[in-house]
């Protein structure tokens, strides 16, 4: 009884304790949702931040009533709703009348108008709210212990992720490695088509570019083919080396694909290889991989703070409705632009290269740079332009980013073998295509992209003339390594950007 009576104290005393359990849990819940996507370290600021911005909340009415208890209670009045608006809608997503909430053609009127009511029932009453607020205190409280129990319970329990791999064959590592183990170099460039489609659907032939790379030992793969046509599935699939389980079938909504398969990504087999090897890992990338956190986040990825944005009331109907200051404030929860992220992964990419001699352990590194891929930024000398009214199907400014990117490309490799002092492993790779055509072309050439291997000249194995980004790492293995991987079948599937049904391109 002591103890109960010593708890009723402390919340007598600091009233406003309810509303940051509450808020707390608001966080904890939602890096409960995607954690299979995000590291335990992506709490901390949003958590920070939520709690401050919630205390200065609590004191600024503390100020105008004058007492402890009622902020506190105006305080969860107002923000509670207003932070779990997603999550309660998240609950009722086929419900008639979530349909018509969803639509907001009362809500933006309805909302607001209980949220006041209440407020101002809170301050007129002459109640002291003391047992109330013990109440949501103990509520509050049971919501998070519950919710951190689910946290701690959720890698034994969750499975859902392996629904995208299947365990393949078990491969011993070689008794012998190479003397002098080589960096490999994985340059993966978003949405870079490949030659046969730019001749094919943009007149326009990249014969000196592939002529610069074969001149310089690259195998450059014709007409080649990324297995899937969206980022996350590709990278996922290259990356476990076998194609992703449970497709066509298994379908998942935008959220759950990026906690599934941004799991398979940072726990890959590839990468797991090159660390049980001896090999050091630098990722400059927006996923996390191994133990390396990502360098930026994008679009296809994010930040808890952003997954928490789009939960709030605001976020969730500026957002839905797609208007022009939701976008800004979305944007900036990205943290930056598409420029910046390059230049960073390229000025991360150039310290490692130019230091790479003095290096004495062998190093994978993966490095994504968002080009070519929209928005255009760049014209084809790299200069960059205005793009206020650009839209990504724009074909003539995508080729412009595309040639800029070429040259870009030609500059890292030869930085790259002229600073390395055993001959390196590079693979440059497109994770699917332009996208963006119509008709039946569309899919013709959503798979296309760049795909150019790089090996040692004493690894003379011949690379396969059909190899996908599935069988990539299966290839570099054996050939460089001595492992003796099967090759999977190089498939090919189309992803409906609306349905998300996966259909075999055959």
């Amino acid at each position: 009884m002591r103890i109960i009576e010593s708890v009723k104290a402390v919340i007598f005393r600091y009233p406003i304790l309810s509303s940051l359990l509450f808020t707390a849990f608001f966080v904890v819940a939602g890096f409960h949702e995607m954690q299979d996507y995000l590291n335990p370290g992506s709490l901390i600021g949003p958590l920070a931040g939520m709690l401050i911005f919630v205390s200065a909340f609590f004191f600024v009415c503390k100020k105008i009533t004058g007492n402890s208890i009622k902020p506190a209670l105006i305080t969860t009045a107002i923000l509670m709703p207003v932070l779990f608006f997603g999550f309660a809608s998240d609950l009722f997503p086929g419900a008639a009348v979530c349909q018509s909430v969803l639509r907001y053609r009362y809500i933006l009127i309805l909302f607001p108008t209980l949220i006041i009511f209440f407020v101002v029932k809170i301050i007129k009453s002459r109640r002291t709210f003391v047992r109330f607020n013990q109440f949501l205190f103990s509520f509050a409280f049971f919501l998070l212990f519950t919710e951190l129990i689910k946290i701690a319970y959720y890698p034994f329990g969750n499975k859902a992720w392996n629904d995208y791999t299947y365990a393949d064959e078990q491969v011993d590592l070689p008794v012998t490695l190479p003397a002098g183990l080589p960096n490999v170099y994985y340059l993966l460039f978003d949405m870079h088509t490949g030659s046969e489609s730019l001749k094919k659907y943009w007149d326009y032939a990249d014969t000196s570019f592939v002529k610069q790379l074969e001149s310089r030992n690259f195998y450059v793969v014709k007409n080649a083919r990324s297995n899937y046509n969206f980022t996350l599935y590709s990278l996922a699939s290259a990356f476990s080396m076998q194609h992703l389980n449970k497709l066509p079938e298994y379908k998942q909504g935008i959220g759950a694909r990026i906690n599934s398969l941004g799991k398979v990504i940072r726990e890959n087999k590839a990468a797991g290889l090159f660390h049980t090897l001896g090999y050091d890992i630098i990722n400059l990338s927006p996923f996390d991989l191994c133990a390396q956190p990502r360098l930026y986040t994008r679009y296809y990825t994010f930040s808890l703070s952003r997954y928490l944005w789009r939960k709030t009331f605001p976020g969730k109907v500026l957002t839905d409705l797609s208007l022009g200051f939701g976008k800004v404030i979305d944007n900036f929860f990205q943290e930056e632009d598409n420029v910046a992220g390059n230049k960073r992964v390229l000025t991360k990419l150039n310290e490692f290269i130019e230091g790479s001699k003095e290096n004495k352990k062998a190093t994978f590194v993966y490095a994504h740079f968002l080009l070519p891929h929209y928005p255009y930024h760049y014209n084809r000398k790299g200069e960059l332009r205005a793009i206020e009214s650009d839209s990504i199907g724009d074909k003539e400014k995508y080729l412009d980013q595309l040639i800029y990117t070429d040259d870009l490309i030609m500059k890292i490799t030869d930085s790259i073998l002229a600073n390395s002092a055993v001959p390196p492993v590079i693979i440059i790779q497109g994770d699917h295509g332009f996208n963006m055509l119509g008709g039946s072309d569309k899919i013709n050439e959503a798979n296309s992209i760049l795909n150019a291997i790089h090996l040692p000249r004493e690894f003379n194995n011949k690379v396969p003339a059909t190899i996908t980004p599935v069988n990539t790492f299966r290839f570099v293995f054996n050939s460089v390594f001595g492992f003796h991987f099967k090759q999977e079948e190089d498939r090919l599937y189309y992803v409906n950007e609306n349905t998300f049904d996966c259909t075999e391109i055959k």
